[in-house]
């Protein structure tokens, strides 16, 4: 299966996966770790998943905002989650899913910074994965 950018990739906490090339250069000229598959609709290849174990703590689903990527997104975390890999989260950008706003790429040309992208992580983490987690 094709997998863009997984040859630079180097061990790091969180791996970003995106729905396409130009999102990985994107995020990758931001200073993250990033892969794209053949699509949003792609599954993620368990052999992808057994070669990241150990390198990255945490996968994160960063797919567009429209309906398409947003459902996408979440039932690569769901998948991903059924194979044992716990530490999966979808991180939803703040935008609108229009033509004009709705990927990673788009949030840094509407000026965002990275540091808003670590926070909404760490914060989808901390809301969504590690309550998950502790709860009864």
């Amino acid at each position: 299966p094709y997998v863009f950018g997984q040859e630079q990739l180097k061990n790091g906490k969180t791996l970003y996966v995106t729905g396409g090339e130009k999102d990985v250069l994107s995020l990758a000229s931001h200073g993250f770790h990033t892969v794209s598959l053949n699509s949003e609709t792609a599954k993620v290849p368990q052999g992808l998943l057994q070669s990241l174990s150990g390198r990255f703590e945490r996968l994160v689903f960063l797919y567009d905002t429209d309906e398409t990527g947003l459902k996408e997104a979440s039932s690569r975390v769901e998948e991903t989650r059924n194979l044992g890999y716990k530490n999966v989260a979808q991180v939803k950008l703040p935008l609108a899913g229009t033509k004009q706003e709705k990927d990673i790429s788009d949030f840094f040309r509407l000026g965002h910074q990275a540091s808003e992208l670590q926070e909404l992580t760490e914060q989808e983490f901390y809301d969504n994965v590690n309550r998950k987690t502790f709860r009864r």
